[in-house]
């Protein structure tokens, strides 16, 4: 996380950005940042897969942002009426003495020569912003742990309302921030949300947010300042998600580094959709359309309670954390049937606690207990038998399923006590597409403590998860499924930032080698990836491809060590579904050097001697000359082409590469065909390889990461000379973990120093060989 600084002192990775943006209805606010144009890549040619723009620094300028939905446009927010504007208020977590430590202040603001009209809206502010604080208490829930907001209370423990004026002349949200300060709100240990009682054209919020994935709680979004405006025609809940965008903005809500970031939102939910924080240029909707709204319908971007261990919400930042953040004591919202928490789709899991919970009036007994109940209501998404358990879940439970909208009119669908051979619970039941069914989950004789629900619609394949995957073995062979059905399942990566809806098998490398794995046959377009790792949320990329050179199925070609087992997902572009066609085959690599060393400017003694007998055992290269390897040699844009295309297995290209300045009998020739047409390179400009060039090592980590498809590192580096944003950024981070490098030197990788040929001797060996 230590990536950008000075004077040779590694500092944390911190960008402050103001991020601008609007909401779609029931959608969730979608913010834009302060942008400037990709950093322009000075070596291969192609920046990194994921298609944003650069992440955001002080110095840059300019401004991008999206036309306000239609439905807000000329918008007015009505004051709730006095019958609902005191809903939810006694929901709020009540914090020490309302005042002190960390806290989000409420404001109401309104421009000069215009109308004060606190007295008409403080009561609907207030209230709001308790729903939405209600709302997050939810999704706390249902990832394993609650999360309220630390209000400014009074003694009432009613969220405080300021009311300000700022000048007639406050047009954007610089100025607007400006007024504030200068009206006195400048207290370093609150975060302002303020409700704006003007329009900003086109936009239905602004706020501040840094660029800081420390995991600590030195992280500047958690020891700054910060204010978050929403625009007057987005200030009602009901319609907007706003507010709480704009809040979770400020306490650093979507960092760049995490799976699915873009810098301020998340790429797999687009505006609209179930995700109140994602939308982009480049974003796909990959969580569940049916679905409810949701914080991170994926769980692995910015809010999750219990990520699982290896995840990157573990290991950085995390806003969950947030000391502007309570954990409050008591039972979860849905202790109310009215409150039951929304879940739907074919398959999937959630979290919970009765703990602190009780029983309504009216409400039945759920196989033979009524103590401590919490509810959830699901939507079945199609006919067919519907599975659901507690497994996993912490303590003796008891499960009923219900039809019904009111707790004392229930209709019992199934109920279960233990389902051998533990304590848990399991039901099955023939559901209606549509319909709705309540699930109640309490403890046998009171006990109670975290839950874990998990439902199964009969249309989702057997081979949906990571969990279940099926096994196949041999260095050869072929097998097939279908994606018909399946599902994300939490924490799954979208694979290559297209596919989702996956299924998955698992293979065990009988051998070291490399192993080249093929969709072809089937009848979708097909992405395609392969991981290391027993749990989908904290799953290692190996490779990924998207489209093989001449259809819209996919291709890998990845390295596997003996014994190592590999988690293959099928998945479809933008959640194409249909039959799966899955071959393989390894191609054996032997790594102990069993030849004798032909170069006599190689030294036995040398530490590159045995990297250098590797490639030319496996015929990689021969040297420069008789004798000779030239190891201190730079290597060459085409030379580079080659050693790439012959650590492949020099694979035939289907086209030529176009290139003005590679000969059709140039010894690289078709290498660089073979690189261009596997998204390898683009060359220098849009007709010249320049295969003279030297390579620096800033290309060489990309040329590398490229060869397996550009995938999420999952890591970020400590190289103070990389800097973010950069077009090797995460091609280096990937490099590291994968133990290519450990850099030149402490926390420098030198970037724009030339490859030697002895050092891209060992890369290619450790790369295969370990």
């Amino acid at each position: 996380m230590n990536r950008v600084g000075e004077g040779g002192a590694a500092a944390p990775r911190r960008n402050v950005w103001v991020l601008l943006g609007l909401v779609a209805i029931l959608g969730g606010l979608v913010a834009q940042p302060i942008i400037a144009g990709t950093a322009g890549a000075t070596g291969p040619g192609d920046n990194p897969a994921k298609g944003e723009d650069s992440p955001v620094t002080d110095s840059q300028d300019g401004l991008r942002s999206d036309p306000i939905p239609p439905e807000l446009v000329g918008n007015e927010a009505v004051p709730l009426p006095a019958s609902k504007s005191a809903l939810a208020l006694d929901d709020i977590a009540c914090v020490g003495n309302g005042t002190s430590g960390k806290r989000v202040q409420l404001v109401y603001a309104y421009r000069a020569g215009s109308s004060n009209r606190s007295a008409a809206y403080a009561a609907s502010i207030r209230s709001w912003a308790t729903r939405f604080d209600d709302f997050l208490a939810g999704e706390g829930a249902a990832t394993g742990g609650q999360r309220r907001i630390r209000f400014v209370h009074d003694g009432a423990c009613q969220p405080t309302v300021l009311t300000v004026q700022v000048p007639s002349t406050v047009k954007d949200f610089d100025t607007a921030t400006e007024a504030l300060a200068a009206a006195g709100l400048t207290n370093p240990n609150r975060k302002y949300l303020t409700y704006a009682d003007w329009n900003v054209s086109g936009l239905c919020g602004t706020a501040t947010y840094w660029g800081d994935e420390d995991p600590s709680a030195n992280n500047f979004n958690n020891t700054e300042i910060g204010y978050a405006l929403t625009y007057q025609s987005c200030w009602d809940w009901s319609s907007s998600r706003t507010a709480l965008h704009e809040l979770f903005h400020t306490f650093g809500a979507v960092q760049g580094g995490s799976p699915n970031g873009n810098g301020g939102h998340c790429d797999d939910g687009e505006l609209g959709g179930a995700d109140i924080m994602c939308y982009g240029d480049y974003a796909l909707d990959a969580c569940d359309a049916g679905g409810p709204r949701v914080m991170d319908c994926g769980r692995d971007d910015y809010f999750n309670v219990t990520p699982v261990s290896g995840s990157y919400l573990a290991q950085y930042w995390n806003p969950t954390n947030s000391a502007y953040l309570t954990v409050p004591t008591g039972c979860a919202p849905q202790d109310s049937f009215a409150s039951s928490y929304p879940i739907g789709g074919n398959r999937g899991t959630v979290k919970g606690s009765n703990a602190g919970c009780g029983v309504e009036t009216g409400e039945p007994t759920h196989a033979g207990s009524r103590a401590s109940s919490v509810w959830w209501t699901y939507t079945a998404p199609s006919s067919g038998l519907v599975t659901i358990d507690t497994f996993g879940s912490a303590f003796d439970t008891v499960l009923a399923v219900y039809t019904g909208n009111t707790v004392g009119a229930l209709t019992l669908v199934n109920s279960n006590d233990d389902t051998a051979p533990g304590s848990r619970s399991k039901v099955a039941f023939a559901a209606t597409g549509g319909q709705r069914y309540r699930i109640a989950v309490d403890g046998r004789n009171a006990n109670t403590g975290a839950i874990k629900l998990n439902w199964k619609h009969a249309a989702s394949p057997a081979n949906d998860n990571l969990a279940d995957a099926w096994v196949v073995a041999g260095a050869n062979g072929a097998t097939g499924g279908s994606t018909n059905g399946a599902t994300r399942e939490t924490g799954e990566p979208m694979h290559r930032h297209r596919g989702f809806a996956s299924v998955w098998w698992s293979w065990t490398a009988p051998s070291t080698g490399n192993l080249r794995l093929s969709t072809s046959g089937s009848n979708f377009d097909t992405v395609l990836s392969v991981y290391t790792g027993t749990d989908a949320g904290a799953a290692v990329a190996r490779a990924q491809n998207d489209d093989d050179p001449t259809s819209y199925t996919s291709e890998v070609l990845v390295p596997v060590k003996a014994g190592v087992t590999y988690r293959w997902a099928v998945s479809g572009y933008a959640g194409s579904t249909g039959a799966v066609s899955l071959n393989w085959n390894l191609q054996p690599v032997q790594c102990s050097i069993t030849n004798s060393n032909p170069f006599s400017d190689v030294p036995n003694s040398a530490w590159y001697r045995n990297s250098v007998l590797w490639l030319v055992q496996r015929a990689i290269t021969s040297g420069t000359g008789p004798g000779k390897y030239s190891p201190n040699a730079p290597v060459t844009r085409g030379q580079m082409a080659m050693f790439l295309w012959n650590v492949s297995g020099q694979p035939a290209a289907t086209y030529s590469h176009g290139f003005s300045d590679v000969s059709p009998d140039s010894y690289y020739n078709d290498a660089v065909s073979w690189l261009v047409e596997n998204d390898i390179t683009s060359g220098t400009s849009w007709d010249t390889f320049s295969p003279n060039n030297k390579v620096s090592r800033a290309q060489m980590a990309t040329f590398l990461w490229k060869l397996v498809g550009a995938v999420y590192p999952g890591f970020i580096h400590d190289f103070y000379d990389v800097y973010e944003g950069a077009y090797y950024d995460q091609a280096v981070a990937w490099l590291v973990r994968a133990g290519i490098t450990a850099g030149t030197g402490p926390g420098q990788f030198s970037p724009n120093q030339n490859v030697t040929r002895a050092q891209m001797a060992a890369f290619l060996k450790i790369r295969t060989c370990g």
